[in-house]
């Protein structure tokens, strides 16, 4: 789940750079963690809100002065009580290096996480949607999935501590996706609901990973799920269901969530075939 507390410190400072970016660094950091154990990568499952929590907040000294934000990140982390957010926070930047400082074994393998989560969003236009690992033998490859070209100079530059640390080379495929038709499309439709009818249980967590899966390999921010018309008497019940369900899986909260109504189901696929048709990876 979200971690409430990042959140509420995070808006006292609008996440330093906003909100978008400090979502998309979490979301990206969470995606490379999540992913490096099945690379064979030492993963920290159990170190995956802090890194969360330092994702939101590695920037919130913007607040104070773009110049050295780190430190002013650090010391306002600090005042906050979140020593260790604030450890990673200081070592988010290329300079300084954490080895200096003696820092910690998680710190290092962390603050190499998230470093690389920032560096993807260099631009903070928010062009990255997802980035997929693999390995072959010392090499890992970080194949990015973007909506134009990103500035990737400040990856490649962030990338030292990551493959010293693990001990891997790093190496990036890019993998543009061409949104002609609806560029700031950031919409996943899913079709039905797994419990229909049963406002009062949970929704299967196994289907609504399903869902977001194909949601993330949109870049989706927002889902809209198609009720039948018996699930429409429960609207409101289903609403709160499906949000807590999504939240619980996804990358990035679900702000914005809504349930649609029949009437409107045959204008929305015809959309969504057409965006299909037209969102071709080259």
């Amino acid at each position: 789940m979200l971690d409430q507390r990042a959140v509420s410190v995070g808006r006292k400072y609008d996440f330093g750079r906003g909100r978008d970016h400090a979502f998309l660094v979490r979301k990206l950091a969470l995606r490379i963690q999540k992913q490096m154990a099945s690379i064979g990568l030492p993963a920290e499952r159990e170190s995956r809100s802090l890194l969360e929590s330092a994702a939101l907040l590695h920037d919130i000294g913007v607040s104070v002065s773009a110049n050295n934000h780190h430190e002013h990140s650090r010391n306002l982390l600090l005042k906050e009580g979140l020593e260790e957010v604030a450890q990673l926070a200081y070592f988010h930047r290329s300079r300084p290096d954490p080895r200096d400082h003696n820092a910690p074994e998680r710190i290092l393998r962390l603050s190499a996480i998230l470093r690389l989560a920032d560096a993807l969003d260099y631009s903070l236009d928010q062009r990255v949607l997802d980035v997929l690992l693999s390995r072959d033998g010392d090499v890992v490859y970080f194949e990015v999935l973007a909506t134009g070209k990103p500035i990737l100079a400040s990856f490649r530059k962030k990338k030292t501590l990551f493959e010293e640390v693990f001990g891997v080379e790093i190496r990036v495929k890019l993998r543009t996706v061409n949104r002609s038709i609806f560029p700031a499309a950031t919409w996943c439709t899913v079709y039905g609901s797994p419990r229909p009818g049963y406002p009062d249980r949970n929704v299967e967590r196994g289907v609504v990973e399903g869902w977001i899966r194909g949601a993330a390999a949109r870049g989706a921010t927002g889902v809209v799920c198609l009720l039948s018309e018996r699930e429409l008497a429960y609207y409101d019940d289903l609403l709160e269901a499906y949000r807590r369900a999504f939240e619980a899986v996804l990358w990035a909260p679900v702000e914005d969530f809504r349930l649609c109504d029949p009437e409107n189901l045959r204008k929305i696929l015809k959309f969504l075939n057409e965006r299909d048709n037209e969102d071709e990876i080259t």
